[in-house]
C-alpha cells in the first residue's frame, strides 16, 4: 500500500514537472485601461481575463512596450490562485501593430501605384494607336493620286498624330509626377519603419492555481518612451480686461502601443530623475586665489519637449479636466477621449483655461530701443500649478511673440511683454550745451546730459514708464553725481532712473537727465 502511494505521489510530481519544463504558456488578452504620463515617461495600466486550469501555469502579457523598466512592473489579480513570480522579457519575433500613420502611408502608396499602373496601360494604348496610324499611311486610288484625297489624308494624319503625341506627353508627365510622389512616400515609410520598434515587451506571470476558473488581472508598468511638457497661450482682448490663459500640455510617445481613446492623467512628477536626497559634502577653502572646492551629487530635472481637432461639444476642453493635489505632485485627469499614436509627434491637450487680473502699462527704454512695449503685470497665477514652459502671446486676436515662464525665478507678479506700439513716439537726444569738461586741480570733471521726449499719438490715454540710467562707479576715485533727473525715481544701486507718467491723446512730455563724472587727471573714463 505504501509503495502504491509513493508511486502515485511520484507520478504527480513528474506530471507537474513536465508541465513546468514543457514551456506551455497561456496568453492573457489585455487592453490598456489607464495611462499616467509624467514629464518623462508613463505608467501604463492594463486589464485582462483568462481561464486557469489546475496546477502551475505561466501567463504571458504580449505586445507591450519594448522598453519597460522591470522594477516598475506590478501585477494584481482576482481568483483562486497565487502569484509565484513575475518576469519581464523581450520578444524579437513579434512586433507591435503598425501605427495609424504607417498604415495610412501604405494605403496611399498602394493607391499611387494603382494610378501609375492605369496610366501605363493608357500609354500602351496610345502607342499602339500611333503604330497603327504609321502602318496605314499609304494613300492610293484606281485613277491615280487625287490631290484632294492626299490633302485630306495628310490633314487627318497630322491631326491624329498630334493628338496622340499630346496625350502621350500628358500621360508621361502624370507618370513622372506619380513616380516622385511614390518615391517620397516610400522614403517616409522606410523612415517610420526604422523608427518604430520591431521588438515588443512581454511580462510572464507564473501562478499556482488552487481551483480552475476564470481570473482577472491588472498589470501596470513604467516606460520612459513618453512624456509631456506645458505651454501657455496668453490672450489679451483689451487693456481694460483681464488676461486669459490657456494651459496646454504637449504629449508624445513612442511606446509602440497606440493610446486609442484611453483616459490619460498628466503628472508633474518625473521618475526619471530619481528620488534620492542630495548629500552635502565638505566645502573646503584654501589660500590660493579664488579656489573653492565643492562636491555634490545634485541632479538637474530633465525636461521633454499632443494635435487633435476640437471635440464636437459646446463645452471647452478645459471643462473636462480635473486637478488633484498629491503629496509631492499635481495630477491633471483628462476626461476627453484623445487618440495619441506611437509616432513621436506631439499632441496638444488642453488642461485648463484661466482668467487672471492684470495691470497694463507701456514701458520704454530710449537708450536701447525707441519703441514702447506694452506690458501686463499678472497676479494670482502662482496658485494655478504652472510649470516652466513656453508662452505664446496674443493681443487683440493677433500673435505678438513668445516668452518663457521660468518657475525657478518666479515672483508674485508675472510680467508679460505683449508687443511693440509705434504709436508712442520716443526721442533721445544728447544736449551738447550740457556736455562740458573741466580740470579742477588734480581731477577732471565731465558733465553729460540727455533730453528724452515722449508723445502719445493714440486716441486713448496711456500709462507710460520710461527707464533710463546714470553710470555706477566701480572705483572710489571715480565719482558720479546726478545733477538733474526731472523728478525721476533713482535706484542708487543700479543707477536706473524711472519716470512714471500718464499721457493723454496727443500729449507730449520731456525729461532731462544730467550728471557729472569726476576722476583723476591723466586717466580716461568713457561715458556713452
Amino acid at each position: 500500500m505504501k509503495t502504491k502511494i509513493q508511486y502515485v505521489f511520484m507520478a504527480a510530481l513528474l506530471l507537474l514537472w513536465t508541465n513546468i519544463v514543457s514551456g506551455k504558456e497561456t496568453t492573457v488578452p489585455s487592453k490598456i485601461k489607464h495611462i499616467t504620463v509624467f514629464l518623462k515617461g508613463a505608467q501604463i495600466t492594463r486589464e485582462g481575463t483568462v481561464a486557469l486550469t489546475g496546477g502551475t501555469q505561466t501567463l504571458v502579457f504580449h505586445s507591450l512596450s519594448s522598453d519597460i523598466r522591470p522594477g516598475s512592473i506590478q501585477v494584481e489579480g482576482r481568483g483562486n490562485f497565487t502569484i509565484m513570480s513575475v518576469k519581464h522579457r523581450t520578444n524579437y519575433l513579434d512586433k507591435n501593430e503598425e501605427s495609424p500613420e504607417l498604415q495610412g502611408l501604405r494605403k496611399k502608396l498602394d493607391a499611387l501605384n494603382h494610378s501609375r499602373n492605369l496610366l501605363s496601360i493608357q500609354m500602351e494604348v496610345l502607342k499602339g494607336q500611333e503604330s497603327m496610324l504609321q502602318k496605314n499611311q499609304t494613300v492610293s486610288g484606281q485613277n491615280g493620286l487625287n490631290i484632294t484625297t492626299l490633302t485630306n489624308a495628310m490633314s487627318f494624319y497630322e491631326k491624329k498624330m498630334k493628338d496622340l503625341k499630346t496625350r502621350q506627353m500628358e500621360v508621361d508627365r502624370k507618370i513622372k509626377d506619380l513616380a516622385k510622389k511614390i518615391k517620397q512616400v516610400t522614403l517616409q515609410i522606410d523612415e517610420l519603419t526604422r523608427r518604430e520598434k520591431m521588438s515588443t515587451g512581454e511580462v510572464a506571470v507564473t501562478v499556482r492555481v488552487v481551483k480552475p476558473g476564470t481570473a482577472s488581472f491588472m498589470l501596470s508598468y513604467y516606460t520612459p518612451q513618453a512624456g509631456w511638457h506645458p505651454e501657455y497661450d496668453v490672450r489679451v482682448e483689451d487693456v481694460t480686461k483681464d488676461v486669459k490663459i490657456n494651459y496646454k500640455a504637449f504629449i508624445k510617445q513612442t511606446t509602440g502601443e497606440t493610446w486609442d481613446k484611453i483616459p490619460v492623467t498628466l503628472s508633474t512628477g518625473n521618475p526619471a530623475i530619481g528620488g534620492n536626497k542630495p548629500e552635502l559634502q565638505p566645502w573646503y577653502l584654501d589660500f590660493r586665489p579664488a579656489t573653492v572646492y565643492r562636491y555634490g551629487n545634485m541632479r538637474k530635472g530633465m525636461q521633454v519637449k499632443a494635435e487633435m481637432a476640437a471635440p464636437p461639444t459646446t463645452r471647452q476642453a478645459a471643462a473636462y479636466t480635473s486637478v488633484t493635489q498629491k503629496q509631492t505632485t499635481t495630477e491633471f485627469k483628462i476626461m476627453l477621449p484623445y487618440v495619441i499614436p506611437s509616432e513621436n509627434r506631439e499632441q496638444a491637450v488642453t488642461i485648463k483655461e484661466i482668467t487672471l487680473p492684470a495691470v497694463y502699462a507701456y514701458y520704454v527704454v530710449p537708450k536701447l530701443d525707441r519703441d514702447a512695449f506694452l506690458m501686463a503685470s499678472v497676479t494670482g497665477w502662482k496658485e494655478q500649478d504652472f510649470l516652466s514652459g513656453k508662452i505664446n502671446l496674443f493681443l487683440e486676436g493677433r500673435f505678438t511673440g513668445t516668452s518663457w515662464l521660468d518657475m525657478s525665478a518666479a515672483n508674485d507678479t508675472l510680467q508679460l511683454t505683449l508687443g511693440r506700439d509705434k504709436r508712442i513716439k520716443v526721442e533721445r537726444k544728447k544736449i551738447q550745451d550740457f556736455t562740458q569738461k573741466q580740470v579742477l586741480g588734480n581731477n577732471v570733471k565731465e558733465i553729460h546730459g540727455w533730453k528724452i521726449t515722449v508723445m502719445n499719438t493714440k486716441k486713448v490715454p496711456v500709462h507710460l514708464i520710461v527707464e533710463e540710467q546714470i553710470p555706477i562707479s566701480k572705483r572710489k576715485e571715480i565719482v558720479v553725481d546726478p545733477l538733474e533727473l526731472s523728478g525721476a525715481r533713482l535706484d542708487h544701486l543700479t543707477g536706473k532712473c524711472v519716470w512714471d507718467v500718464h499721457l493723454q491723446p496727443e500729449e507730449q512730455k520731456s525729461f532731462m537727465l544730467r550728471f557729472s563724472v569726476k576722476y583723476p587727471k591723466g586717466k580716461t573714463v568713457y561715458v556713452d
